[in-house]
């Protein structure tokens, strides 16, 4: 691919997406984590509601529901911190591809809106920007971003 069909990739619709996509994955792992967090605190309640009925009765199957519950919360946190490493690696690329977008402005919303996570209702209120002007900015963040990736072949033209 030419650096004009690069540049035409970036600036069309497809590119804008995909770059889109691809600085949304730190945020999607973020709320993986976050399920996953939650998940883990659920099987700790359980985990804590059943060892104070296995204290009051001896039963097998009460015995099963702890031994399946601590089974659980174990795969639990081995999957938490793998998606945890996976999160902070990901972060890690993110911040690097927006690190590279060479104005400040963009730069700027590109990272309030993937590595925190705010809106673009938040990020104009905070910048004091009007909204139109984020969008405006933000498309351009990704313009670049694309074309970036597109260089470096990390997504389909």
């Amino acid at each position: 691919m030419t650096p004009e069909e690069k540049m035409e990739y970036a600036h069309s619709r497809e590119g804008v997406q995909a770059a889109r996509d691809y600085l949304s994955a730190a945020l999607r792992m973020d709320n993986l984590i976050a399920v996953r967090l939650s998940r883990l605190d659920q099987l700790r309640s359980r985990g804590k509601s059943i060892s104070l009925i296995l204290d009051s009765v001896q039963s097998g199957s009460v015995s099963d529901r702890v031994g399946d519950t601590a089974a659980e919360l174990a795969d639990q946190e081995e999957a938490l911190l793998r998606d945890y490493r996976e999160l902070l690696r990901l972060q890690k690329e993110v911040g690097n591809v927006i690190a590279a977008v060479p104005w400040d402005e963009p730069r700027m919303i590109l990272e309030l809106r993937y590595l925190q996570g705010l809106s673009p209702v938040a990020i104009s209120m905070k910048l004091h920007y009007d909204e139109r002007q984020v969008y405006r900015l933000h498309r351009k963040g990704l313009e670049h971003v694309a074309f970036q990736l597109a260089n470096r072949g990390k997504i389909d033209c």
